[in-house]
């Protein structure tokens, strides 16, 4: 079992740089490194380099005038270009950009999913050279001790889990402030999109997917370990019930 899990998108992290540029800190800044907005959204394919170029320069020229100038993301919403969901997923496309190495072997590609306790990042694990998905803990509960010991210790018991139904756990730590937990990928929905999608499942495939997930938590209960949050958003379906 997997935990996986908008709000109207803000626009106040949008950036008005040459969509170009990908800025990166001087040597004495760390590794981070920083994509600007006109960047991300090119390189996630919602805009073309001319429609972030257009907009770039209706910025120069209200500059030019001295009058107020609109952030590269309002531009492109005015003008049709993008909408609050694409705004969204540039800044959380910016938000992995700036974090997608920190964690040593393993390089995050892409969000799969947020919840209430971290965000969860489809990754290579670059040794392996396979796709894991990784949990972050939220910076502001790893800065809570009690939290972090206990994320730590949930991931760490998870890779004591041996059975078909049950995610694996591969590894688990802290690096600059980022806790995280590395686990198998499984490609598939969950639970409770596959019934949002197809609506309610019919007798034969709620009692084949009761059954799965009983005999994961059975594996659990025996080595004295409790989910405590099963839920359909915590169930993962790739032909079986994960």
């Amino acid at each position: 079992m997997q935990f996986r899990a908008q709000q109207d998108p803000s626009l106040a992290e949008t950036q008005d740089m040459d969509p170009a540029e990908i800025e990166r800190p001087p040597d004495n800044a760390g590794n981070e490194a920083r994509v600007s907005f006109g960047q991300a959204a090119v390189n996630l394919k919602l805009v073309t380099g001319a429609q972030i170029q257009e907009c770039v320069n209706v910025q120069r020229a209200l500059l030019a005038k001295g009058q107020r100038v609109p952030l590269l993301g309002q531009i492109l919403l005015q003008r049709g270009y993008l909408d609050k969901a694409g705004v969204e997923k540039i800044k959380s496309y910016q938000q992995m950009y700036q974090i997608s190495d920190k964690i040593p072997g393993y390089k995050l590609m892409e969000k799969l999913g947020q919840g209430a306790m971290g965000t969860v990042y489809k990754a290579k694990q670059v040794r392996m050279e396979r796709w894991v998905a990784i949990k972050v803990l939220q910076p502001e509960l790893a800065a809570n001790m009690t939290i972090k010991q206990r994320f730590l210790q949930e991931a760490r018991a998870s890779a004591r889990l041996n059975h078909p139904n049950v995610i694996t756990g591969i590894d688990a730590g802290e690096v600059e402030g980022l806790c995280y937990f590395a686990m198998e990928y499984v490609e598939g929905k969950t639970l409770q999109q596959l019934v949002k999608e197809r609506g309610a499942m019919d007798e034969r495939q709620a009692l084949d997917a009761i059954l799965q997930v009983a005999k994961a938590l059975e594996h659990a209960e025996k080595l004295s370990l409790v989910h405590r949050d099963v839920k359909p958003s915590n169930m993962l379906l790739d032909g079986s019930v994960e």
